[in-house]
C-alpha cells in the first residue's frame, strides 16, 4: 500500500521540491512575518488598543500563500524521503497480509510498522524545521492572543506571548540556511548582495519587534498601574477599544503614572522603547511611516552592534538589546567569513591559474623546439635566433592556445622573415618554370617573391578545393599531404611538393598576352588533406601574376619560350569594314557621341589609334588618329584610344553630355565596373591610363560607356588606318576643317555614309498639320506616306550628294542656298519650341 501510494506521487509534485524555489520562498516568508507585529495600534486618548485591519487583510493572505507553497514543498520532500529510504529499512521477507483483516476498514500492521522504523532510525530535520516554520504562529499570537489577554495572569500569558513570537523566527531562520548551502550562487556579485540582503532582513525583523515590544510595554505600564491603585476593573480590562469598560477617570490616572511625552523613570521607564512612543508612530495607521521608522532604527543599531541603547533595568528589554548585538556581530562575522572565503579562492584559482600557464608555456616551448628540429634540422644558428626572437617578444606568453604551427611562426615579423628566407626560398626552388624566368644567380627575386606567401594550415579530413572551384593559391607542402582524386586514380602530393602548377602557366599566359588578365583557373579535382594536418606555404595566384609583372622582363627569351601564344585577334579589314552597311547610332538629343577604335598588330605589338566626336545630328565636332602605339593587345589598344580621343576633344566641349563607343566589349564592360575585382585584373601599367579614361569622362555633364559592333565603328576605323606612319605622330580634325574642306576626301565620304545610314533615339519631332517636322525625315509608311517635310531637299541633298554637301558647308552660309536653308532651319527651330511650350 505504501508502495502504490508512492507511486500516485505526481512528477509535478518532485517538481516543487526545487531547492532554489524553497529558497527564495524562505526569504519572502521571513519578510512577511513582521508585518503581523504592525497590526496593533495604540490609541492614546481613549488608553486603548486597535489593529490595522488593512493590514492584517494582506498579511494574512501574503502568509497563507507562502504556507500553502512551503507546504507542499514539504511534502514533496517527505515523498521524495519515503521513496529513497524506503528499501533501506522495509523487510527482506515479505509477508502475506493476514486473511482476518479487511484492507478497506482495518489498518495496514506492515505500513505502521515501516513507518515506526523510518521515523525511529530516520527522520531529517529539514522536515521537522520545515513543519515547525509552516505553523501560524504570528496569526494566533498576534491576531488572538494579544488583543484578549487579560486578568491576574496578564504580564505571565503576556510573557509567554512574546517568547512565541521571537522563537517563531527560529525555524525560518533555520529553513534559510538549511536552503541556502543547496542554493546555487553563480555571478561575481551574487553572494555580497545575499549578505546585503541579510542585514536589511534582520534590520526589518528587530524593527518591527521593536514596534511591536514598545506597544507591550506600554500595556504592561498600564496594567501595573492598575495594579497599583487597586482599580479591578482597571486591572481586569483586555484594553482592547470599544469595550464598555473603559472611562473618563481611567484615561486620566493612566496619563499620570505611564507619562510618555515627560517620561519619569521613576513611576515606570520605557527604556529603548520610548521614543518610538514619543514619536507618535505606534498610534499611527499609515504603515509606510512606522515601517521605515523601524527599519532605520534597526539597521542603525544592528551596524553599530547596539551600543548606542540606553536600556532600563527591565530583564527582557536587555535581553532584546543583547540579541540585537549577537545577531550583528554574527551577521559581521558571517560576512568576514565570506571575505576570507573569497580572498582565498580568488587567490588559489590565480595561483592554479599562473601553474597551468607555466605547464602550458612549458609545453609550448618544447612543441617549438620540435617543430624547428623537424623542419629546421640543419640550421643550428638559424634555430637559436628563432627561440631568442620569440623569448624577446614573449609570443609563447600572448598565444598560448595557438596550435604550434607554420602559422604560429608568423605571428611576428622577424620571426616570420627567416623561416620564409629558407622555407619558402626552397619551395620555390622546386618550381622548374618560375626557377627559369627569375634568372637571378643570388635568389634574390624569389626572396622577395617568397615575403608574398601566407601560412595555410588543413585539419585532418578536410576539403582544399573541390572541382570547379577557382584555385586561389599555390601550395608547397612542408609537413603532411594533399590527396588529389582524379577519378579512377588518386595521387598524392608529399612533403617538400607543391600543388597549382595551372596557376603559374595561367600567371605567364597573362603576363606575356594580356593587359586584361583572364579570372584564376578552376580546379579539375578533388583535393583534401587527408588524415593529418597540412601545414603549407600559399602563394596569391593575383600576387604571384603582379610579381612577374613587375619584376620579369617580358621581352626575356626564356619567358615567351614558356608562354603560350596569344588569343585570336576579332579585327576585320578595313575593306570589308566600309562595304557594310550597319547604321552609326546617333546619341540622344544634346548628346556628344566618341567613337573610338584601334588596329593593333600582333607581331610588332604596335597599334594605330583613331577617334571621332560628333553630335546628335551626325555633325563633325573633332577626328584624331595615333600611330605607333606600344599595345600588349587590343585591350590596352582600345583603352589608349578612349584616352587619347579624350584628352583631345574635353576642354572643348566638358559642359555636355557624353556617350563613349567602343568595339571592345571588354574594355567598356571594366570601364562600366571600374572597382575589384575589374580592376585588380587590369595590368598595374594600364591602371593609370584606364583611372584616366574615368577622371576625364567624369568631368563632363554625364558619361556613358557603351559597346558596339566593329562595323558601326567605320569612321574611328578608318582614321586609324589613316595614321600617319611617322613615330608618335598624331592628327587632328575640327569642325571649321570640315567647314573649310581641310578634311580628306576618305573622311568626308565615310561621314556622309554614316550621316545617310544613321539612326536616332530620344529626339523629339513635331508633326503639324502644315506637314512641317524637326529632326531626320520619318520612315515612310501609310500613316505619313503623303506628307514631305519642308527640309526635305536640303536632307536629301546632304545624304545623297556629298559634292553638294561639301560646297555648301565650305561657303559658310554666304551663298543664297545656304542662307534658304538656314532660314528653314530658324522657322523648324521655332515651330519647335512653340509646340514644346503647348506641351
Amino acid at each position: 500500500m505504501i508502495l502504490e501510494n508512492r507511486r500516485k506521487v505526481g512528477p509535478l509534485m518532485f517538481m516543487a521540491a526545487k531547492w532554489e524555489g524553497a529558497f527564495v520562498l524562505s526569504c519572502i516568508a521571513v519578510s512577511l512575518d513582521p508585518l503581523f507585529l504592525y497590526i496593533p495600534i495604540v490609541d492614546e486618548t481613549n488608553k486603548c488598543l486597535k489593529a490595522d485591519n488593512n493590514l492584517r487583510t494582506i498579511a494574512l493572505i501574503l502568509r497563507s500563500l507562502t504556507d500553502f507553497l512551503l507546504m507542499t514543498h514539504l511534502i514533496a520532500q517527505i515523498c521524495h524521503w519515503v521513496q529513497t529510504d524506503y528499501p533501506k529499512y522495509s523487510s527482506s521477507e515479505h509477508t502475506e497480509p493476514s486473511p482476518h483483516l479487511d484492507p478497506e476498514f482495518d489498518p495496514d500492521p506492515e505500513a505502521l510498522n515501516l513507518v515506526v522504523k523510518l521515523v525511529k532510525h530516520k527522520l531529517p530535520w529539514s522536515i521537522i524545521i520545515k513543519f515547525l516554520a509552516v505553523l501560524p504562529v504570528p496569526q494566533v499570537a498576534i491576531l488572538v492572543g494579544f488583543f484578549r489577554m487579560r486578568g491576574t495572569d496578564f504580564l505571565i500569558n503576556r510573557k509567554l506571548l512574546n517568547v512565541a513570537v521571537v522563537l517563531q523566527y527560529v525555524p525560518r531562520v533555520c529553513q534559510i540556511y538549511l536552503t541556502r548551502h543547496k542554493f546555487k550562487m553563480p555571478g561575481k556579485w551574487v553572494k555580497p548582495s545575499f549578505n546585503l540582503f541579510l542585514y536589511i532582513l534582520a534590520s526589518h525583523v528587530l524593527g518591527a519587534l521593536w514596534y511591536y515590544f514598545a506597544i507591550e510595554r506600554e500595556t504592561s505600564c498600564w496594567y501595573k498601574a492598575c495594579k497599583r491603585t487597586n482599580n479591578a476593573g482597571c486591572a481586569n480590562r483586555a484594553y482592547h477599544c470599544g469595550g464598555s469598560d473603559i472611562t473618563t477617570n481611567i484615561t486620566l490616572f493612566l496619563d499620570q503614572l505611564c507619562p510618555i511625552n515627560s517620561p519619569n523613570s521613576t513611576l515606570f521607564d520605557f527604556g529603548i522603547f520610548v521614543k518610538i512612543l514619543q514619536s507618535g508612530n505606534t498610534g499611527s495607521d499609515k504603515f509606510a511611516t512606522k515601517f521605515f521608522y523601524s527599519l532605520w532604527w534597526g539597521l542603525k543599531n544592528l551596524s553599530n552592534f547596539g551600543t548606542n541603547l540606553e536600556t532600563s533595568s527591565y530583564l527582557w528589554e536587555n535581553c532584546f538589546a543583547i540579541l540585537i548585538c549577537v545577531i550583528g556581530l554574527l551577521l559581521f562575522l558571517y560576512l568576514l567569513g565570506n571575505a576570507q572565503l573569497y580572498i582565498q579562492s580568488a587567490t588559489q584559482k590565480s595561483l592554479d591559474r599562473e601553474k597551468s600557464r607555466t605547464r602550458s608555456i612549458k609545453k609550448k616551448k618544447g612543441d617549438i623546439t620540435n617543430w624547428m628540429q623537424k623542419l629546421l634540422p640543419d640550421h643550428d644558428e638559424l634555430r637559436k635566433r628563432i627561440k631568442r626572437d620569440i623569448r624577446e617578444d614573449k609570443v609563447v606568453e600572448k598565444n598560448l592556445t595557438q596550435d604550434v604551427d607554420v602559422a604560429y611562426f608568423f605571428l611576428k615579423p622577424r620571426i616570420r622573415m627567416p623561416i620564409l628566407e629558407h622555407l619558402g626560398v626552397a619551395a620555390l626552388k622546386k618550381v622548374p618554370m618560375l626557377r627559369d624566368i627569375m634568372d637571378d644567380e643570388d635568389d634574390t627575386k624569389l626572396k622577395k617573391l617568397c615575403q608574398l606567401m601566407e601560412p595555410v594550415v588543413y585539419k585532418p579530413n578536410s576539403n582544399v578545393v573541390r572541382p570547379g572551384d577557382p584555385l586561389h593559391k599555390m601550395l608547397f607542402i612542408i609537413e603532411g599531404e594533399l590527396k588529389c582524386n582524379v577519378p579512377p586514380m588518386i595521387s598524392i602530393v608529399k612533403k617538400n611538393e607543391y600543388y597549382g602548377q595551372d596557376i603559374l602557366e595561367w600567371a605567364l599566359l597573362n603576363y606575356t598576352t594580356r593587359s586584361y588578365y583572364d579570372p584564376v583557373p578552376s580546379s579539375t579535382r578533388f583535393v583534401d588533406s587527408g588524415q593529418a594536418n597540412v601545414e603549407a606555404l600559399g602563394l596569391d595566384a593575383w600576387k604571384l601574376l603582379h610579381f612577374i609583372e613587375e619584376n620579369v622582363d617580358i621581352d626575356s627569351p626564356k619567358l615567351k619560350a614558356l608562354a603560350l601564344p596569344p588569343r585570336e585577334t576579332d579585327q576585320m579589314h578595313t575593306e570589308d569594314q566600309l562595304t557594310l552597311t550597319v547604321p552609326w547610332v546617333a546619341p540622344d538629343h544634346g548628346c556628344v557621341k566618341l567613337n573610338c577604335t584601334s588596329l593593333w598588330d600582333p607581331d610588332s605589338k604596335m597599334a594605330r589609334l583613331g577617334g571621332i566626336l560628333r553630335d546628335d545630328r551626325g555633325t563633325l565636332k573633332g577626328a584624331a588618329s595615333f600611330c605607333n602605339q606600344p599595345c600588349i593587345d587590343e585591350f590596352e589598344a582600345a583603352a589608349h584610344s578612349i584616352n587619347k580621343s579624350n584628352i583631345e576633344f574635353y576642354p572643348q566641349f566638358v559642359s555636355s553630355k557624353i556617350v563613349v563607343e567602343s568595339d571592345n566589349e571588354l574594355l567598356v564592360e571594366c570601364l562600366n565596373n571600374w572597382a575589384a575585382p575589374s580592376k585588380d585584373r587590369v595590368r598595374y601599367s594600364l591602371q593609370s591610363t584606364m583611372e584616366n579614361i574615368i577622371s576625364v569622362a567624369s568631368k563632363f555633364k554625364s558619361r556613358t560607356f557603351v559597346h558596339c559592333k566593329r562595323q558601326t565603328n567605320a569612321a574611328a576605323l578608318l582614321l586609324a588606318e589613316h595614321a600617319d606612319p611617322t613615330p608618335g605622330s598624331s592628327r587632328t580634325w575640327t569642325t571649321a576643317d570640315h567647314k573649310n574642306h581641310k578634311i580628306p576626301e576618305w573622311l568626308d565620304s565615310v561621314l556622309q555614309t554614316d550621316m545617310s545610314h544613321r539612326t536616332h533615339q530620344s529626339i523629339p519631332q513635331v508633326r503639324p498639320h502644315s506637314g512641317l517636322f524637326l529632326g531626320p525625315p520619318p520612315p515612310t509608311t501609310e500613316e505619313n506616306e503623303g506628307v514631305l517635310p519642308l527640309n526635305k531637299d536640303m536632307n536629301t541633298s546632304s545624304s545623297t550628294d556629298p559634292a553638294h554637301t561639301t560646297q555648301d558647308s565650305g561657303d559658310g552660309g554666304n551663298s543664297r542656298q545656304d542662307r534658304g536653308a538656314n532660314l528653314v532651319k530658324l522657322f523648324d527651330l521655332g515651330l519647335f519650341f512653340s509646340w514644346y511650350r503647348k506641351r
